[in-house]
């Protein structure tokens, strides 16, 4: 081939455009046989072909009745028990083990952050740390675990978050007979590699092996090997793929993320919402309420006030197709009163009246607040329910005795009235996610049979998740 070119160099007058295409064709890393490293995104069906769903990914009914909603994070596969499974991807196999719901499980790591679970398996047939090839036999289908008949629970995640599995098996191609098998060994030609990650001291694992911190540099046979690079707790570790052969480079480095979430339950089934149900923790809110008694209605102003508390969704849900919000909070209010706003005036004794005036007033109490929150979207739950608030109400007067006489001046004292304060209340509004960790909500208050005095107003507010 390269005589052939340095020919036609010499020879013709197209010289300068056939050197072009030759470095883009056959120097490029790009189209190098020696430098082509295996598929990462190739991928096979769990089963070897394609089989019949069962129950898809999403909202189903409970398949072991009560009455309950139920989030499906995966979809389940029609099998015969003893059917071979399959690795969807090349991987490292990150768990192997059996838990009361799921049966017998195997998880796979994937590079670009994928990990796909098998469920309810009748055998498993590879090792934690054990890398597998796409197509890999892994396992025979089963029944084990908590199930209602023989199937395979196919679960895809990335980055920590479910998937919904069937649009990446309508890609997947059908497994033949030269992928069931374990990797063939490669042969015994060395070359160094330097490691490294940002932040620094990452655990590094080759083909499920610890071996180490980084920075450091090893020599790794030629041939395919799946990496590890964790950096500890708060760091989303790195998962790749790489071909060492006599042209790779021999630096590998790594920047490391933050983490976001742990990493999720093993069950394949969640009660309740599958995103907002995260969204437990901090609250507060701003609040815009006004007195709604009649003696109080019209002559207060500058009222506002602010609640600080726990709240957040439950994880199981009794009531058919409505998720639960509660919240456990401080609340406290505060306002004054327009000027010259009469009390009383009374004549007290002699040439002396006494007159009070409002001045402002305060509550401050505990709340508790339960709502049934119908969910519209993904992202987006409507609330309706009902609080109440226990605590104490407070008005400030301005007390002005006044002598009938100029020579005995007039006396100006402050004067609080205290009472217990009950206030039920109906609320209504919504719930919007912004993300895995924040949300934001608009409600509006009435409170009905409340001592006192009664409000109304709007509550503005975010909840501000944690992982329980």
């Amino acid at each position: 081939m390269i005589s052939l070119v340095q020919r036609l160099l010499r020879q013709h007058r197209l010289a300068p455009i056939i050197a072009i295409v030759y470095c883009l064709v056959f120097q490029s890393p790009v189209f190098s046989q020696a430098e082509a490293p295996t598929n990462e995104n190739s991928s096979f069906h769990p089963l070897g072909e394609w089989r019949q769903i069962t129950s898809k990914f999403g909202y189903r009914k409970n398949p072991f009745g009560g009455g309950k909603r139920q989030f499906h994070r995966g979809i389940d596969l029609a099998i015969q028990v003893g059917d071979s499974v399959f690795a969807w991807r090349t991987g490292v196999v990150s768990y192997t083990g059996y838990n009361k719901i799921s049966g017998n499980v195997v998880n796979v790591l994937h590079a670009d952050g994928y990990t796909s679970k098998y469920h309810h398996l009748l055998r498993i047939l590879v090792e934690e740390g054990e890398v597998v090839d796409a197509g890999q036999y892994i396992g025979k289908a089963g029944k084990s675990g908590r199930v209602t008949g023989p199937h395979l629970h196919f679960t895809l995640m990335k980055e920590e978050k479910f998937l919904d599995p069937l649009p990446f098996l309508k890609k997947s191609s059908r497994v033949g007979p030269a992928q069931n098998r374990k990797p063939t060994n490669v042969q015994r030609v060395q070359k160094e590699m330097l490691f490294r990650s940002t932040p620094f001291e990452g655990d590094l694992y080759i083909n499920g092996e610890f071996r180490g911190k980084t920075p450091q540099s090893l020599k790794l046979d030629y041939g395919q090997h799946f990496i590890e690079i964790d950096g500890g707790r708060g760091y989303q570790s790195v998962r790749e793929r790489i071909e060492v052969n006599q042209h790779s480079d021999r630096i590998y480095a790594a920047t490391l993320s933050r983490r976001v979430r742990e990493e999720a339950a093993e069950a394949d089934l969640d009660y309740g919402s599958p995103s907002l149900g995260r969204i437990n923790g901090l609250l507060t809110s701003l609040n815009v309420l006004t007195p709604s008694s009649p003696e109080f209605q019209g002559i207060t102003r500058r009222n506002f006030g602010f609640d600080i508390g726990l709240g957040g969704f439950f994880d199981v849900t009794p009531i058919l197709f409505t998720d639960q919000f509660v919240e456990v909070k401080l609340s406290m209010s505060f306002g004054s009163f327009e000027e010259d706003q009469l009390y009383y005036n009374r004549s007290i004794g002699g040439n002396t009246t006494r007159t009070e005036s409002l001045d402002y007033y305060r509550v401050i109490a505990g709340a508790v607040g339960y709502y049934l929150s119908p969910r519209l979207s993904q992202r987006f739950n409507l609330l309706f329910g009902s609080e109440i608030a226990v605590g104490s109400w407070r008005v400030r007067t301005r007390s002005v005795n006044e002598g009938r006489e100029p020579v005995s001046g007039d006396v100006t004292e402050a004067y609080d009235y205290r009472f217990n304060y009950l206030a039920p209340a109906v609320v209504i509004g919504g719930l919007v996610q912004i993300n895995d960790h924040l949300a934001a909500s608009l409600k509006f208050q009435q409170t009905v049979l409340a001592t006192e005095t009664g409000w109304s107003g709007y509550k503005i507010g975010l909840i501000t998740g944690f992982k329980r």
